[in-house]
């Protein structure tokens, strides 16, 4: 029954690193590509979507509307106020067709280019396409609507729409340009969310402690069957914990996910490994103590990797946590081995990193959140700490 059991849990590990491993590594989510970083440089509507059609109709109705109402005064029946407003909106749909038609039909070639170049790219377009887009807004008018061609008149509508044109193309640039630099930084954002992830995920499927317990349960089923089967329940009850959601957690169920784990490494290392909790004696104030999952368990990862795989003598570690003035404070106390006290040292100093854990724990608990470590010619202390308020005061 247990070489089964060992049988089925080496198949359904193997099987789930093989579905993790595209996701696992990649280790540079957070750098996005060339191309990523230009595909959507510039963010202005052109004619892609019905929206973005519906958006220039609003406006070029909107400025016929507009002229129409600066010409009141002059306007004396309605015959007169719809050629006109006709005129006006074929000036604008001229003037609207050809600009954002350019930068339509050139979008792939201004997404290569800077935000300064495609400005004044757009500036030089216009001074072209606005008069000339007046001149055809102006024969139309003679055609369709038998208003006089009066080349005073044209040129100054020349002026004026080639000025009202820089100036509404250069806002909706410098506005959508904008909002571009906020996409730009939530997509960063979401990328070292998603790397943080994949740590997270590294950490909890561990080779290297994956194939200690299985070396481990090997041996316990040829020598310790009973061992083995309670050595099982706990790397059973330790993933089950572990494989979810990275958030927020009672201190109660990542102290119990932590000794699932220590339980499973003393079956490794036996009496070479001694732990000591120490937690407040009132039971109420633990219940209301929270944490990030597996922020303590990554750290006692770290100490058996750093410390204890490294000597032969036998190691001590005292978690002691304390709850004060709205402060948690977890220390993480672990005896230094005096033979093989330099390579460690040594060791720690060029490795040992908690990044990816106190960003996680900042995410939750604010730019306060720490983890920091000290050692001496005795002892190596983590110090976990972070902010939570007292919700029973």
């Amino acid at each position: 029954m247990l070489l089964k059991w060992l049988s089925d849990l080496r198949t359904f590990f193997a099987d789930l690193m093989r579905s993790l491993m595209p996701s696992i590594a990649n280790t540079h989510l957070d750098t996005p590509t060339e191309k990523q970083k230009t595909q959507h440089k510039l963010f202005i509507p052109t004619f892609e979507s019905r929206s973005s059609v519906a958006f220039w109709l609003f406006l070029i109705v909107f400025f016929g509307l507009y002229g129409l109402a600066v010409r009141a005064d002059a306007i004396f029946n309605a015959n007169q106020a719809f050629t006109l407003f006709v005129a006006y909106i074929l000036t604008n749909a001229c003037v609207v067709l050809f600009n954002v038609g350019y930068i339509h039909i050139t979008a792939d070639t201004l997404q290569k280019l800077s935000f300064q170049e495609i400005l004044k790219r757009c500036v030089l377009v216009t001074l072209i396409t606005a008069p000339f887009a007046t001149l055809v807004a102006n024969f139309l008018q003679l055609v369709l609507l038998d208003i006089p061609f009066v080349w005073v008149d044209v040129f100054k509508y020349m002026v004026f729409n080639t000025v009202a044109s820089m100036m509404i193309f250069g806002l909706l640039i410098f506005y959508f340009a904008n909002q571009q630099k906020k996409i730009e930084q939530q997509y960063t954002e979401y990328q070292q969310a998603l790397l943080e992830q994949n740590e997270q995920l590294k950490a909890r499927i561990t080779p290297h402690f994956f194939f200690n317990m299985l070396n481990t349960a090997q041996y316990l089923i040829e020598t310790d069957p009973y061992e083995a089967e309670a050595m099982i329940r706990h790397v059973s009850s330790l993933y089950r914990m572990s494989f979810g959601e990275v958030k927020e957690i009672a201190l109660l169920d990542e102290i119990a996910i932590c000794k699932h784990y220590l339980n499973v490494e003393k079956y490794r290392f036996e009496d070479k490994l001694q732990v000591a909790w120490h937690l407040p004696d009132d039971e109420d104030m633990l219940y209301d103590m929270t944490i990030v999952s597996l922020s303590l368990q990554l750290v006692l990862e770290k100490m058996i990797i750093f410390v204890v795989e490294m000597t032969t003598e036998t190691i001590y570690m005292d978690i002691t946590v304390n709850w004060s003035n709205d402060l948690v404070t977890i220390d993480i106390q672990v005896t230094l081995p005096k033979i093989h006290y330099a390579t460690i040292r040594e060791n720690i100093t060029k490795k040992l990193s908690f990044t990816n854990q106190i960003n996680v724990l900042k995410q939750h608990y604010g730019e306060s959140s720490v983890i920091d470590y000290f050692y001496d010619g005795k002892y190596l202390l983590i110090k976990i700490q972070y902010p939570l308020k007292d919700v029973a005061v």
